[in-house]
C-alpha cells in the first residue's frame, strides 16, 4: 500500500518530538539534585524565601586564638587580644575617619562571581560578610540559589549591611564594591551601602611585604606572613563553573569547597588587617 506523502513527514515529524521527549527525561533531575545540596548546608543556617526569589543564609563562626572549630577554617596567626584598636588602623590604612569606628562595626568582604568585573552579565552569586564579636569572628554567607534570586540577595545584604559603618576588603576597591553598585543599580536598590568608608588592604600589604615575600596575593600572603596552608581549596578560575553546573544540576556538591574558600578568604583578610594595624 502505498503510504501518502503527507503522513510519512508527520510520522518523521513525531519520531523527533518522541527521541527529544526521551533526551529530557534521560537529564538529571536538576531541582533534586539542588534540593539536596541545600537541605545538606541548611543545619548551619536558614533559607530566606521572598517574592524576590529564595537566599540561604549560612554562619560559622572561628575562634580567633588560632584553634580550629570544627569547619576546617582558621582565622591565621591569631589574635589572643583584642582584634585591633580603631586609631592604629585608621593610621595603618591612611583614612583618619575610621578612627572613629568601633573594632566591631568593621565588615569584611568578598564575593564570589559567576564571571569578570568587565562582563556585563557578571553577577555575584555569594556574599560573605566577616566581622568581630565577644567570642570570636563571625562570617556570614548569603547564597543565591538561582538568577531569579538576585533581587532577594541584594535586599538581603543590604540588610544585613546597616550596623556596619567601615568596610575591609582585599582588592575590593578595584572588583567587589564597584561590581556590588553596579548590581544594586540595576535592581533599583540604592547602593549607600557601598559608599561606606572603605579599606582596601591589598595597597597597604604590598607596600609593607613586596620584596620580602614571593608573592602578595591573598593566599600567598596567607602562606608566607602566617605559614598558614590550606588543607583544601579549589582555583578561583574554576569557581564561575562551579556555579553553572550546580544550575544545571551536574555535581552540586563542589559548591562546599566555593563556601569554605569564601570563608577562609574573609578570614585571611580580617588577619591581614589585624597585623597591619599592630594587633
Amino acid at each position: 500500500m502505498k503510504t501518502d506523502p503527507r503522513t510519512t513527514q508527520l510520522l518523521r515529524r513525531l519520531r523527533g518530538k518522541v527521541f527529544r521527549a526521551s533526551r529530557l527525561l534521560e537529564q538529571p533531575d536538576t531541582p533534586w539534585r539542588r534540593r539536596h545540596l541545600l537541605d545538606s548546608l541548611a543545619p548551619h543556617g536558614d533559607r530566606i524565601s521572598s517574592e524576590g526569589g529564595n537566599v540561604l543564609h549560612l554562619t560559622v563562626q572561628v575562634l580567633c586564638d588560632g584553634s580550629e572549630t570544627g569547619s576546617g577554617l582558621v582565622f591565621p596567626g591569631g589574635a589572643s587580644k583584642p582584634p585591633f584598636h580603631p586609631k592604629v588602623l585608621a593610621k595603618a590604612a591612611r583614612q583618619p575617619a575610621l578612627a572613629r569606628i568601633p573594632a566591631e562595626r568593621f565588615v569584611v568582604l568578598d564575593t564570589e562571581t559567576t564571571g569578570l568585573l568587565d562582563q556585563a552579565e557578571t553577577v555575584p552569586f555569594l556574599i560573605g560578610l566577616g566581622h568581630f564579636e565577644a567570642e570570636g569572628f563571625v562570617v556570614e554567607q548569603f547564597f543565591m540559589e538561582d538568577f531569579e534570586s538576585e533581587p532577594a540577595m541584594m535586599k538581603t545584604v543590604a540588610r544585613w549591611m546597616r550596623p556596619f559603618r567601615a568596610i575591609l576588603s582585599f582588592n575590593g576597591r578595584a572588583f567587589d564594591l564597584p561590581l556590588l553598585r553596579r548590581r544594586f543599580a540595576l535592581q533599583r536598590i540604592s547602593p549607600a551601602v557601598w559608599k561606606r568608608p572603605h579599606w582596601d588592604i591589598l595597597p597597604s600589604a604590598r607596600s609593607l611585604w613586596k620584596g620580602r615575600v614571593r608573592s602578595c596575593s591573598l593566599i600567598g600572603l596567607e602562606r608566607e606572613v602566617f605559614g598558614f596552608h590550606r588543607t583544601r581549596d579549589i582555583q578561583r578560575n574554576r569557581i564561575p563553573q562551579v556555579y553553572h553546573d550546580y544550575l544545571g544540576g551536574r555535581r552540586a556538591e563542589r559548591l562546599a569547597a566555593v563556601f569554605d574558600h569564601n570563608a577562609q578568604d574573609i578570614l585571611t583578610t580580617a588577619a591581614l588587617a589585624v597585623t597591619l594595624a599592630g594587633g
